[in-house]
């Protein structure tokens, strides 16, 4: 699997047709929805190393509250000790970015992130309209999980 084929699926609602076409594909035939008092739910690909994530429309842009929306996916590069029956993301990465890339490497080529957090290894930038975010093994030396998002209503 490789994250290209949902970026132009973003925005839409999980019952478009397309949205669910695409999740078909993939072996999910569930309906994507969202529980009361839940903004977010993710979709797992554990064989692909990635997540396809919704969110409630009144999240992205004071719509309908229960109405899901593909809003995001992560790609899991390195797993950590909880990630179990997951595979390793072995597909592209946006932007030229390599999994081996260190946070300095990373910011030579996409610019100064928006925000970091020095305590969770992570960066964040907003390139071409979608949230970049990164996290980085401990010593920010490799890429650990990049993920590509919509923006928020704020």
């Amino acid at each position: 699997m490789d994250y290209q084929e949902w970026l132009p699926l973003f925005g839409l609602p999980a019952n478009d047709r397309r949205v669910v076409a695409a999740l078909a594909e993939h072996g999910i035939n569930t309906p994507v929805t969202l529980r009361p008092q839940e903004l977010t739910v993710n979709v797992d690909f554990k064989n692909d190393g990635m997540s396809a994530g919704f969110t409630s429309e009144y999240t992205l842009r004071h719509g309908v509250a229960d109405l899901p929306i593909l809003s995001s996916v992560v790609m899991k590069i390195i797993l950590g000790k909880t990630a179990k029956n997951w595979t390793v993301y072995t597909g592209p990465l946006p932007h030229g970015l390599k999994k081996t890339q260190s946070k300095d490497d990373v910011v030579s080529l996409v610019g100064e992130p928006v925000n970091f957090d020095a305590d969770l290894c992570s960066a964040r930038w907003v390139i071409d309209g979608l949230g970049l975010g990164i996290l980085f093994t401990e010593d920010w030396k490799s890429i650990k999980q990049l993920g590509l998002s919509l923006p928020r209503m704020t």
